[in-house]
């Protein structure tokens, strides 16, 4: 039987510790629900850090929490007059049911399992907020990112339970900290996009880690300008067919088009600046320098730069809102190709399934869009991102609708062949997204055009 329980001011004040209420106020929990009579918290609050954590005793955790937060304990200004970046943490535990991750639906284009979603609502005077947290098997870790008219909160609510089954809380912390923009805020890609621009810590970008790989590094520019300064020149040394391997100064590359979003691993990123130390590095490339050796990326030796771990993938606020969740969807799973050896390898396996027609296809659609088709890591890797960047019910649309349009255009001569490539392969799209699909069962489980997680709702 499930219990309710009100008001438990007397066990919060027998177990607060460290508390700094800031006038007297202390944090309250006005509702919890578990299916344990038995159930207490403890709740401590470091001044100084302003950390609030909530944990449960005896491993009993609830399926919901409504708890009040006194405004005044918040409201002090940073010790360092400093800008607080504020993060709310949950610790979720989720049942573990292998029929989660169950992609043999795919052959028959079935609809996989009904989608499981916890609730985080916060809320102040001035607004209200929602998140919506998709749940996978295991333990998942959520970072939230209030803004900042949305303090000082006064409730937070989370509730796990739906039709598919219950979600527990294990903790939950509120945050200050994350001051220097040269630290990653970890985030879901969904925490990306709608991170508000006026809350990021330096004018020109933000800087993030992939919450699953976290040395997957992105950046999100306030537009192209900012992020020609900082990728241009590696574009074109990384990937643009007639300039890879070389270095050219930006007055060189002056009037020619980089990407509207980049993907990097760590080894071409350590060879580029190796490579052009011999030049002058605009101002957005030095801190780049700094930011991929300040987070292990690329490491400094007495020789030079040696690969570390992961790389970085960026997008632009230039783009707009529907563009933006594309590219983010499509540098995500080059994040993914760089982080996933085992993925990595199942992508070479399934080119090389590929029909010697759909290869054709493939080829002469990267070379349509400026890739060197020569490399051929670089060929699989965007075989891959491509592929997967939508969902799979719109892989025949992109592939045999869009696409040919756009190469009947720039190559017309080229149409009669095209046509014949794309009726021999007619099911090649499908067949290789469910391939590599196939690959992204195991934990994290990853979706096809789905890499986002956390939705926010402001009401």
């Amino acid at each position: 039987m499930r219990i309710l329980f009100f008001f438990w001011i007397l066990l919060f004040l027998l177990g607060i510790s460290g508390c700094n209420g800031g006038g007297g106020g202390e944090p309250v929990v006005l509702e919890a629900e578990s299916d344990t009579p038995a159930l207490s918290y403890e709740v401590s609050l470091n001044s100084k850090a302003r950390i609030l954590n909530i944990s449960t005793v005896k491993d009993q955790y609830p399926a919901s929490l409504l708890l009040s937060l006194p405004g005044e304990m918040f409201s002090a200004p940073p010790p360092t007059n400093e800008k607080w970046i504020w993060t709310l943490v949950l610790d979720l535990v989720v049942p573990i049911e292998g029929t989660w991750a169950d992609f043999r639906a795919l052959e028959q284009e079935i609809v996989l399992g009904a989608e499981r979603w916890a609730q985080l609502t916060l809320e102040s005077a001035d607004g209200k907020e929602i998140y919506s947290v998709e749940l996978k098997p295991g333990n998942r870790r959520v970072h939230i990112y209030p803004p900042s008219d949305l303090l000082p909160l006064e409730l937070i609510n989370f509730s796990g339970e739906n039709e598919e089954g219950q979600v527990t809380i294990r903790g939950l912390q509120l945050l200050l900290g994350y001051g220097t923009p040269l630290l990653p805020l970890p985030a879901d890609p969904g925490t990306v996009l709608a991170y508000e621009q006026e809350e990021w810590r330096d004018p020109d970008f933000e800087l993030f880690s992939w919450d699953l790989y976290p040395h997957i590094l992105v950046i999100d520019t306030a537009d192209y300008s900012v992020q020609d300064s900082f990728f241009k020149r590696l574009a074109f040394y990384v990937e643009k067919k007639g300039f890879r391997g070389n270095i050219f100064t930006l007055a060189e590359l002056a009037g020619k088009h980089g990407y509207n979003a980049h993907d990097y691993r760590a080894e071409d990123l350590a060879r580029f600046f190796n490579e052009v130390e011999i030049f002058s590095l605009t101002r957005e490339e030095e801190r780049l320098k700094t930011i991929l050796t300040e987070n292990g990326v690329i490491i400094k030796k007495s020789s030079g730069y040696i690969p570390g771990m992961g790389g970085i993938i960026s997008i632009s606020r230039s783009s707009s809102k529907v563009l933006r969740r594309y590219l983010l969807t499509h540098e995500i799973f080059h994040g993914l190709f760089f982080s996933r050896p085992s993925y990595r390898e199942g992508c070479f396996a399934a080119w090389q399934e590929l029909s010697p027609y759909e290869q054709e296809f493939w080829l002469l659609f990267l070379n349509w869009a400026g890739y060197d088709t020569a490399n051929h890591y670089l060929v699989v890797n965007e075989f891959q991102a491509y592929l997967m960047q939508q969902p799979r019910r719109g892989v025949n649309y992109y592939f045999r609708e869009l696409v040919p349009e756009r190469l009947i255009k720039s190559y017309p001569q080229k149409e009669a062949h095209i046509r014949r490539i794309l009726e021999a392969g007619k099911s090649g799209f499908t067949r290789s997204f469910d391939r590599l699909q196939g690959l992204l069962q195991s934990r994290p489980a990853i979706k096809g055009g789905e890499v986002i997680t956390i939705k926010r709702q402001r009401l």
